[in-house]
């Protein structure tokens, strides 16, 4: 690596550092590709946080209250008997007074001028109680989800709920926040942690189901959802947000 990343020590003979400014443009390697590209890197990461540690992860402690419903999306007859449960859940789940149905969804614009979009709507008793929107920088579609389920579990675990239904069309990205590990969007993993701890101590019966739901099957509420991340566009600007997962994509490229 360059001088600048040697923190103090004596680089290597062999490094960024021993080359002058003339060799260094005209090489090609990773090692060069990933130097430069640390200069736009704002991700920041924690690995001994004590929320990633063995044995305390919150789905280890809490498994039989968290819930997966996967959609087997390459299946016709599959997808709408899964569409067909979603709507019976809601009309069930929204009936009830201490439940709400989250619905989250995220946009990475193509036109890299604009910023990712994050959205997370909320519906309880029938009526929308949450409505949350974030612009992120640049980072790629799952991060950009996994904002937008930390989105709507921080505005659903601050009320006074004990079912809590996520609906999203990346089951993947629902997985990652509940995995506070070492990985891109890891800040965001740990917060969900930090949210859901309490929200399952406060009360042995709160549960959190994630369900799967593809965008393009444009079931009801989650078009809702959908078509606002879209029609939202944000400029990008010079101090924006960059994740990992953007830098390594963009370096095999």
């Amino acid at each position: 690596m360059s001088r600048c990343r040697s923190q103090g020590a004596t680089p290597h003979p062999l490094s960024l550092a021993s080359l002058s400014e003339a060799k260094r443009r005209n090489l090609m390697s990773p090692i060069a590709d990933s130097d430069s590209s640390l200069n736009s890197l704002k991700e920041r990461f924690d690995p001994l946080h004590k929320e990633s540690q063995p044995g305390y992860h919150v789905i280890d402690n809490f498994t039989d209250r968290i819930s997966f419903f996967p959609c087997n999306r390459s299946d016709p007859k599959e997808r709408e008997l899964h569409l067909s449960k979603l709507d019976y859940l809601c009309q069930n789940v929204l009936k009830q007074p201490n439940s709400i149905v989250v619905v989250t969804d995220a946009s990475v614009k193509p036109n890299k001028s604009l910023q990712a979009v994050s959205v997370a709507y909320g519906w309880r008793k029938g009526i929308q109680v949450i409505s949350s929107k974030a612009a992120f920088g640049n980072i790629t579609t799952p991060n950009a989800e996994l904002v937008a389920s930390r989105l709507g579990i921080a505005k659903a675990t601050s009320l006074d709920v004990d079912r809590i239904v996520v609906i999203t069309d990346s089951l993947s990205s629902a997985k990652k926040a509940l995995d506070p590990s070492h990985h891109s969007g890891q800040s965001e993993s740990i917060t969900i942690a930090h949210l859901l701890r309490p929200f399952f101590n406060r009360n042995s019966s709160n549960k959190i189901e994630f369900w799967d739901c593809p965008s393009k099957a444009r079931w009801h509420l989650h078009a809702i959802v959908d078509d606002d991340a879209k029609s939202t566009n944000v400029p990008s600007t010079p101090s924006q947000f960059t994740s990992l997962d953007l830098r390594d994509k963009s370096s095999m490229h």
